[in-house]
């Protein structure tokens, strides 16, 4: 007894299978982590190293050099990218996502710990573990009506009581805060008045820096071990008693001389939100991280907050923009989409079938295949996100062929006279061999994506996953559950002969396929017509979509001479007051609420507009009347993008290297220009700008003058630190957190009465600052970037949006040789991430689909035992790649779409998909040969009035699960248009014309003539 007569005498097996089935899909579906996209970046790992007041000359040559030249030797980094600001450098090193993290991030440890010779007073490198480096969400810190309190002064409560509960939060990569000034332990001593007491400052440093608590191990006295510790007075009003000095029988104490303080020092960023003062909270997301459960924890944790503690102190965090909302909208659109593509190819099946029982038959096998392809995901660690259920959608239409195959033929053998369990059972073995050919060709087209490792199939491989799983348990539910539900509620059906008869009516086909030369006529225009609509009518190459967000990112350059405070007073302060009628809603368009945070040289702004639909009339606002206007500045405006990243998926960067580039401003501008010319309205970001110098005071000592103090080299470089910033000494501890604890002179505001500042020699000799060093004025920039170990000015380009990615990147490597040549001779230019990840993506892609191909080929041969055979369904792709390259043209003339890389994916997955109707035709075409002796040219005209009728149905029934994605516009409908698009468009001409091309190709070569006998053996060894 065959397990399909099993399966019908008892159909409990199947049935507990089933029911066990969906319930394992139930419960991964409530478990899968949900975000918008899967990640498509390689992961960063960043090294933040503080060295207090250093210039960013001091950054790079004392630890970045240093870091890096230990760094280069770890395999799998793909880009290095060091930069160095005042006080702090940053290496960012770009990973594969093939690369073991956990062995990454041991490597990097165990180099930087071999750094040697750092800074005494540099902190050691803070290692940010791995993060997508796409921000989460942006929060701000304001007061509440009536606290007058300053809002740099809650910079301890929020280390202790927001950032460290919001960095706890699984998924939460880290908290980046703009707060106004950091607290310092300041001692501050006057110049003057210690030269006249007779007490020079290196004197006064090293007292004080050896001034600190000790503990000098235990003591044993009888039966007890005592601790022996000496402790230092460090709280400031104990500290002023300090005796530096004895001067004629009395002490000269710390406070005769200056003063102590715990206060805050310069600003070195501020923030404001809705024109009040306000600290900044940028949260970014791990990798990993489940994007809407993680919003979930913070928003929880944030309510809690504003509930406690920040209520008691009158504050409150406010949201910027919600990510969450544009994420659940967009699922929402999908699953709505999903929902309206299963409802119209019922009602499709219901018009063809004019029952209800096999429109309910084949209904059942969709929520079926859908739920268990939920059990796929979760095994394979993959998330819930619009592509995945883009998919979903897809395999909503896809998963009725075959029970569709498999009613049809039972129902074919009911009409020829046979018993319903006979029908049931016979129906299934004579199209075993097309429903297991069918389904392995779609499941061979996902197999290269699925399980390639790059980063660029990442975003396909959750679409691959879900579709190729509910495919594959469609094939076991059309065998299994299908017969059981047409024995259980199927009726016999009662055909109109003549009807039938004038369906299978194909004197059309015989006409125009009658002859040899019409078949070749037929073959040749339907093969060589996809190569001319490719080579002239494929739209230009995207990267991906457009992610846009209802919101303007600004971005506003400013001298890097000009200190915060008059930043806030002559740009920050007016852009607020000219905002204010728009956020009060008395003119329009209507902001919903705004930030400006502030670091040296650069300014970032954030708005968001009340209405979406007026999102361009704020993106003029803000560019043509808010940021202009102010003298020395440049702003770049554009629509922010829901990754957080500057330009978005439609951004991408190169890098200008070169060991002299800091000199090169004239020849970066020049670059620009070519770029401005070569794609008019483009934004171009330069980072590091050139022309973004910072006064420098250069002080150059007189040995020969140092002597004569008796001081030696590094206590003049304390003492100089002393007249700056402060010269460090240590740290103070309150019991809560640390603050640095610094020595710094008074009055020394201005190059002059740095001058004349009094320095005391060791033999009681006194000389000015002047008499000792020679003070010069000149410039130095305010960053310094290296890329690779070169020095590196970084290029961003947003192109404008009648440019693709593609055709932007192809105009920089155009111009490469015109701007090497404005460069200095030992210039590079080395292209970035995202440029780069664009060819290597369609390269990957193309070698992808080609791999698909030959797969899917020597299967269908093994299938169908035949190359020939093969060959000829092999011969059918290009059909569907003019449909999908039409309708996207077509697409274009109603919004814009270009060929971005999901909309590639959707040739591939059209592969699979085109073939389908082939196998069937050459499955029955072959059945007639073989098993029934049938001529040639009946045999192809009877399988095709045989298998037109599914073909039809199963065909429309998956266009019509696509074509809401297609048709409904919406919250990220942009994502996905494409593909569907492809997919709609490539089935829809396949449909047409597989029932022309496919006849014609079986006449010409007339496969398996000639055959007797094996076939009907061979289903029922498969079955």
């Amino acid at each position: 007894m065959s397990i399909l007569s099993k399966n019908i005498e008892n159909p409990g097996v199947s049935i507990v299978i089933c029911f066990i089935a969906v319930f394992l899909g139930f419960v991964a579906l409530t478990s899968l982590p949900v975000k918008l996209l899967p990640d498509t970046t390689s992961a960063a790992l960043k090294i933040e190293t503080h060295w207090r007041s250093a210039s960013p000359y001091e950054i790079e040559s004392n630890i970045l050099e240093k870091q890096e030249r230990l760094l280069r030797d770890i395999p799998g980094i793909q880009e290095m990218v060091s930069t160095a600001y005042q006080g702090r450098g940053v290496i960012s090193l770009t990973v594969g996502n093939d690369v073991d993290r956990t062995e990454m991030l041991v490597n990097v440890l165990s180099k930087l710990n071999n750094v040697k010779k750092f800074p005494i007073d540099a902190d050691p490198p803070k290692v940010k573990s791995f993060s997508a480096a796409e921000s989460l969400i942006f929060m701000f810190l304001r007061r509440l009506e009536g606290n007058d309190t300053a809002i740099d002064d809650y910079q301890k409560l929020v280390e202790l009581n927001v950032r460290s509960k919001l960095e706890s939060i699984a998924g939460v990569a880290g908290v980046e805060t703009f707060i106004g000034a950091q607290r310092e332990y300041q001692i501050i001593v006057d110049p003057l008045k210690a030269a006249a007491l007779g007490i020079s400052l290196p004197a006064i440093a090293s007292r004080l820096t050896n001034y600190h608590d000790i503990t000098s191990g235990t003591m044993d006295v009888g039966r007890k071990q005592y601790l022996l510790r000496l402790q230092a007075s460090n709280e400031p009003e104990q500290l002023k008693q300090l005796v530096l000095e004895w001067r004629d029988g009395n002490p000269v104490r710390l406070s005769d001389i200056g003063d102590v303080q715990i206060t805050r020092g310069k600003r070195g960023s501020f923030a404001i939100f809705n024109g009040e003062p306000a600290i900044g909270l940028r949260l970014t997301r791990a990798p990993e991280a489940n994007v809407l459960a993680t919003l979930t924890q913070v928003f929880s944790t944030i309510d809690e907050l504003n509930g406690g503690i920040l209520a008691d102190n009158q504050l409150k965090i406010e949201k910027s923009f919600d990510p969450s909302v544009f994420i659940n909208r967009a699922i929402l659109m999908v699953s709505s989409n999903i929902i309206l593509g299963i409802i119209m190819a019922m009602a499709l099946l219901l018009l063809f079938f004019k029952r209800w029982q096999p429109t309910l038959i084949i209904g059942v096998t969709v929520p079926i295949s859908l739920i268990v392809s939920f059990i796929a995901l979760q095994l394979f660690g993959r998330t819930l996100n619009v592509i995945t259920l883009a998919g979903i959608a897809f395999a909503s239409g896809l998963v009725m062929d075959n029970a569709i195959v498999v009613l049809e033929s039972i129902s074919t053998l009911k009409e020829r006279g046979h018993s319903l369990v006979s029908a049931c059972i016979e129906g299934v073995r004579k199209v075993w061999t097309a429903l297991l050919a069918s389904t392995v060709t779609t499941v061979v087209i996902f197999m290269p994506i699925a399980l390639s490792g790059s980063a660029e199939t990442e975003l396909f491989s959750d679409l691959a996953i879900a579709v190729a799983t509910a495919v594959i348990t469609s094939l076991f539910v059309a065998i299994f559950i299908v017969p059981l539900l047409c024995k259980t509620v199927a009726k016999p059906q009662q055909e109109n002969t003549q009807q039938q008869g004038a369906s299978n009516n194909l004197n059309w086909l015989r006409k125009v396929t009658d002859s040899r030369k019409q078949q070749l006529s037929w073959v040749a225009v339907l093969l060589v017509s996809p190569v001319v609509v490719f080579l002239t009518m494929l739209p230009p190459l995207d990267y991906l979509p457009p992610l846009k967000k209802d919101s303007i990112d600004s971005f506003i350059r400013f001298p890097a001479s000009a200190h915060l405070d008059l930043i806030e007073q002559e740009i920050v302060l007016p852009m607020a007051e000219r905002l204010e009628p728009y956020l009060d809603g008395k003119a329009e368009p209507n902001v919903k609420n705004y930030y400006i945070a502030v670091s040296p040289g650069i300014m970032s702004m954030g708005t968001r507009a009340q209405d979406q639909t007026e999102i361009n009339a704020l993106k003029s606002l803000i560019s043509s009347e808010i940021t202009s206007g102010f003298p020395d500045t440049r702003a770049f405006t554009t629509q922010g993008s829901i990754t957080g990243k500057f330009g978005g998926n439609r951004s991408f960067t190169f890098h200008l290297q070169s060991e002299r580039i800091e000199q090169s401003a004239a020849g970066v501008s020049k670059v620009k220009a070519m770029l401005k010319e070569a794609m008019p309205g483009a934004v171009i970001r330069i980072s590091p700008s050139l022309s973004a110098f910072k006064p420098e005071l250069t002080i150059s000592v007189n040995n020969e003058r140092l002597s004569e103090l008796g001081w030696q080299y590094t206590e003049f470089q304390n003492v100089v630190q002393m007249l700056g910033d402060g010269y460090y000494i240590g740290e103070h501890f309150d019991g809560q957190t640390r603050i640095n604890k610094l020595l710094k002179t008074s009055d020394t505001d201005s190059p002059l009465k740095l001058a004349q500042t009094p320095l005391l020699g060791y033999g009681g000799t006194q000389h000015y600052f002047s008499d000792i060093a020679r003070i010069t004025e000149s410039n130095s920039l305010l960053k310094v970037q290296r890329v690779d170990r070169r020095r590196a000015v970084s290029l961003t380009v947003i192109p404008p949006d009648d440019l693709t990615l593609g055709e932007a990147v192809t105009q920089v490597e155009r111009l490469r040789a015109n701007m090497l040549a404005a460069l200095p001779e030992d210039a590079a230019i080395l292209m970035g991430q995202t440029a780069n990840k664009l060819n290597h993506s369609v390269s990957n892609l193309v070698l992808l689909m080609g791999l698909a191909i030959v797969m899917l080929f020597m299967i269908v041969a093994v299938i169908l035992r035949s190359l020939q055979a093969s060959f000829m369904v092999t011969l059918t792709l290009p059909l569907g790649a003019i449909g999908g390259v039409l309708l996207l043209n077509l697409l274009n003339v109603f919004t814009k779409q270009t060929l971005d890389l999901l909309t590639i994916i959707g040739f591939i997955i059209l592969g699979g998909l085109v073939v389908n109707n082939a196998i069937l035709l050459l499955c029955a075409y072959r059945d007639h040969i073989v098993a029934e002796g049938m001529q040639v040219k009946e045999a192809v005209y009877q399988a095709v009035a045989q298998r037109k009728r599914p073909i039809l149905i199963s065909t429309l029934t998956s266009i019509f699960g696509m074509l809401p994605l297609l048709l409904n516009p919406g919250i990220g409908s942009e994502i996905y248009r494409g593909l569907s698009a492809v997919v709609v468009g490539g089935m829809s001409f396949s449909l047409l014309f597989s029932f022309i091309l496919i006849p014609c190709l079986l006449l010409l070569f007339k496969p398996y003539a000639g055959e007797k006998g094996t076939v009907a053996t061979e289903a029922v060894q498969y079955a």
